[in-house]
């Protein structure tokens, strides 16, 4: 889920590594659980405050990969526009799913349909995303590190897993996208020579006119 393509200014995340699980709002919530394995469903929605999901399943290979995309501080920003600096980090099934007698308890939970802060949507990452990547703080800077969660050096295994970009380079919100530039540009130049050949009198547009009909 790209937050931008939904809230210009994106979502505000939460380090709380008091937190058992990851939780989101509801909206958010219901399209996790689409996305789970079939025989997923939402549970302890009775006197819990916070319901989370339940599956019947016999390994953790059908679960996703959750890849987070978090701003850089080496982003900037112009006109209201920021220019997508980023870095990708991700949550291996391993990492939030808890497997009892062939019961997957997911730990991601609903947080209310109104989960915010700072006046925006956010989330809270809890034990499953410290589970899964390095963090650190910088008492000087007054900033957070963020990095992918690698194997020894001596170890054979790759990453805990393979990150996927989740934004939306088309529907960007206040994040600007070189790709949708391009595009953008690319489509102008198209029609403003289209007018030009088309409907220019000049002697250049006759010309190119003339060898288009040799063609």
């Amino acid at each position: 889920v790209d937050f931008n393509s939904h809230h210009p200014m994106g979502a505000a995340a939460l380090l709380d590594s008091g937190a058992a699980a990851i939780r989101v709002s509801t909206g958010f919530f219901e399209r996790i659980l689409k996305v789970m394995p079939s025989g997923c469903e939402r549970s302890g929605t009775e006197g819990n405050t916070f319901p989370s999901i339940e599956c019947q399943c016999t390994d953790l290979e059908s679960f996703p990969t959750f890849t987070l995309s978090f701003e850089s501080s080496r982003n900037w920003r112009f006109l209201g526009l920021d220019m997508g600096v980023d870095f990708l980090t991700c949550i291996p099934p391993v990492a939030y799913v808890v497997k009892d007698r062939g019961i997957c308890r997911v730990a991601v939970v609903d947080g209310g349909e109104h989960h915010t802060a700072f006046g925006i949507e956010a989330m809270v990452l809890g034990v499953p995303f410290f589970r899964s990547t390095v963090v650190a703080y910088d008492v000087h800077r007054r900033e957070v590190a963020i990095g992918t969660l690698t194997p020894p050096a001596d170890s054979q295994d790759g990453p805990a897993c393979e990150c996927t970009d989740p934004k939306n380079w088309w529907s960007t919100g206040k994040r600007l996208s070189g790709r949708r530039v391009a595009v953008c540009l690319a489509f102008v130049a198209g029609v403003a020579t289209y007018v030009f050949l088309m409907h220019s009198h000049s002697s250049l547009a006759d010309a190119a006119r003339l060898r288009l009909r040799r063609f």
